[in-house]
């Protein structure tokens, strides 16, 4: 997770890792969400071969702890979801392109990260930076 997360900051142009170490400090924290019944629907879907198609979703809990070198330590929390079809099913959403679980991890974590600049940014936090 550490690769996205530098990445996604590197790529905002607000923070970079390496340069700003010394000055900030940013900790995300992603857990997942256990949802009761995914195991049953899971067999349904194997034991029709695929035929009845399952959406199983991954609920996250997402907190970052900002702290920087004036005392100032900012947490903020986020909730998210990953949405997973197995077999014969439709996204959840229309004109959504499939993707691996890793990418979709990964698309996960940009967009939390984002949400959390833009939201640091709007009380004034990380926007002195070139």
């Amino acid at each position: 997770m550490q690769g996205h997360v530098d990445r996604t900051l590197r790529a905002t142009g607000v923070i970079n890792p390496k340069r700003d170490a010394a000055n900030i400090s940013i900790k995300v924290i992603v857990n997942n969400i256990p949802k009761s019944g995914a195991a049953a629907s899971g067999f349904l879907t194997g034991l029709t071969f695929g035929a009845v198609g399952t959406l199983a979703t991954d609920y996250y809990d997402v907190t970052i702890v900002y702290k920087d070198n004036q005392e100032t330590t900012i947490t903020k929390n986020y909730k998210h979801a990953l949405h997973t079809t197995i077999g014969n099913k439709s996204a959840p959403f229309p004109d959504v392109e499939p993707t691996s679980t890793s990418d979709g991890f990964a698309t996960l974590v940009e967009q939390v990260l984002l949400n959390f600049v833009i939201d640091m940014q709007n009380n004034d936090f990380l926007t002195n930076y070139p």
